[in-house]
């Protein structure tokens, strides 16, 4: 079912009839945000698009549960947001991973690259050793011998 929109359009067919009606729309809008999101890169212009309409369709006094997951899916729209952004990577590097790799690049050690970065030595190191893992180096100037390979040394990539 994750990524299943036809799921989420079924439950986006239901029309309220009548104010008793409006809570079950509301959740089952709800829900079809819900199945939305869970799409591998969700279409988030159609997902505010519902969320809108159900704000609209909903009082905050009348149903604050509904209220209330609406400030939450807002939070989680506008983190998926900042992903799509985000460059995309080889082998599920990060942005701060990438950032880490560049300074080893430059010849920076752990201490070094914490200070650059406001880190801790530890987490620098942890960093190094995720990048070493995530593209197959057994060492730091193997990772950046892929770095260079790929291309990913450059400020732009």
């Amino acid at each position: 079912m994750a990524g299943d929109s036809s799921a989420a359009a079924d439950l986006l067919e239901f029309e309220p009839h009548g104010k008793n009606h409006r809570p079950i729309w509301a959740m089952r809008t709800l829900l079809a945000i819900e199945a939305l999101l869970l799409a591998n890169r969700p279409d988030l212009e159609t997902v505010r698009a519902k969320v809108a309409e159900l704000q609209e369709g909903t009082q905050d006094h009348e149903m604050p549960l509904v209220a209330r997951r609406l400030v939450e899916l807002g939070a989680r729209i506008e983190g998926l947001a900042v992903e799509q952004r985000a460059p995309a990577y080889p082998d599920g590097l990060t942005a701060r991973e990438m950032e880490v790799l560049r300074l080893v690049a430059q010849g920076m050690t752990d201490r070094e690259v914490g200070y650059d970065l406001g880190i801790s030595e530890k987490t620098a190191a942890n960093h190094v050793g995720s990048i070493r893992k995530k593209t197959g180096s057994s060492s730091r100037s193997q990772a950046v011998a892929y770095a260079a390979a790929k291309g990913l040394l450059s400020n732009e990539a």
